[in-house]
C-alpha cells in the first residue's frame, strides 16, 4: 500500500499520491478515509492528476476504482493512454482487478430520492467489486444541469461524499469550473464542507502556450502547504513543483 504511518503532526494515517511534489505539499499525502476536490477548468489536468494518484497506489498493491460520468470507460481508457503513453502496464492493473474502471452513468434528472441513491449505489458496487480502498468519481460537473437547482445539486455532491465516507473510502471527486473564474468556489455548491481536501488547478496562456498550475485551497485534519505550484502533465505522468516559498504553512 502507498501509505504513511502518519502525517506531519497531524496523528492521522495518510494515503500517498505517489505525486512527489504534491505529497510534498501536503506533508505526505491525502490523510485516509476524506473525501476530496481536484477543480479546474477544462484541460488543467484534474481528470489527469486524478487518474494518477489511483495509478500510483495501484501499483503498489492498493485496489482502486475510477468511476466515470461524462464519458463511456472505453473513451476514458483510451484519452488516458493518449495523455500518458509512458504508463505502459495500465491495462495489466485494469485486467489484474487492481485498477478497476466503471461508468456511472447520469443521463436524467434526478427526480427521486429512489433514483439519487439508486445513482450513488451503483458507485459504491463498482467500488466494491474489487474492494477498493481509494475511488475516483470523474466528473460531477454534468449532473448539475441534471437538477432544477443548485440546493438540489449540493445535497446531492454531500449525499454522494457522505455515502463514499460511511463505507470508509478515500474519495477525490472532479468538477469544471470557469476559465475566467478565479473563485475557489465550485459553481452551483452552495457549500463546499462535504470535502475535506481541495485542489484548484488553473491555466495560463502565453504566447499560445498553456501552462498548469495549482495550489491547494484546503486541507482538514493536517498542514499543509497553500504555495502555488507547477502542475506538468509528461507521458509518465504528473509531476508538481513548488514555484513559491516562503510563509506558505497552513495548520
Amino acid at each position: 500500500m502507498s501509505k504513511s504511518a502518519e502525517g506531519e503532526g497531524s496523528g492521522v494515517n495518510r494515503i500517498k499520491t505517489g505525486i512527489e511534489g504534491l505529497d510534498r505539499i501536503l506533508y505526505g499525502g491525502i490523510p485516509e478515509k476524506t473525501q476530496n476536490l481536484i477543480m479546474g477548468p477544462v484541460g488543467s489536468g484534474k481528470s489527469l492528476i486524478a487518474f494518477n494518484i489511483l495509478y500510483n497506489n495501484a501499483r503498489n498493491g492498493m485496489p482502486c476504482t475510477f468511476v466515470t460520468v461524462d464519458q463511456t470507460k472505453e473513451d476514458m481508457i483510451r484519452n488516458i493512454k493518449s495523455a500518458f503513453p509512458g504508463l505502459t502496464d495500465i491495462d495489466e492493473l485494469i485486467s489484474s482487478r487492481r485498477l478497476h474502471v466503471a461508468e456511472a452513468r447520469a443521463d436524467d434528472k434526478f427526480y427521486t430520492r429512489e433514483n439519487a441513491m439508486l445513482f450513488i449505489a451503483g458507485i459504491i458496487k463498482a467500488a466494491k467489486e474489487n474492494n477498493s480502498s481509494m475511488l475516483v468519481l470523474d466528473s460531477i460537473s454534468i449532473m448539475r444541469a441534471l437538477f432544477d437547482d443548485d440546493r438540489a445539486f449540493t445535497r446531492m455532491v454531500n449525499s454522494i461524499a457522505e455515502n463514499l465516507r460511511i463505507i470508509g473510502l478515500t474519495s477525490i471527486i472532479t468538477v469544471e469550473v470557469p476559465e475566467k473564474d478565479d473563485s475557489d468556489k465550485v459553481p452551483g455548491l452552495y457549500e463546499q464542507s462535504m470535502f475535506d481536501w481541495i485542489f484548484r488547478v488553473n491555466n495560463v496562456v502565453n504566447n499560445d502556450t498553456t501552462k498548469h498550475f495549482g495550489k491547494v485551497v484546503k486541507l482538514r485534519y493536517s498542514s499543509y502547504s497553500s504555495a502555488e505550484s507547477q502542475v506538468q502533465i509528461t507521458e509518465k505522468g504528473i509531476t508538481v513543483s513548488e514555484i513559491s516559498t516562503g510563509k506558505n504553512r497552513k495548520d
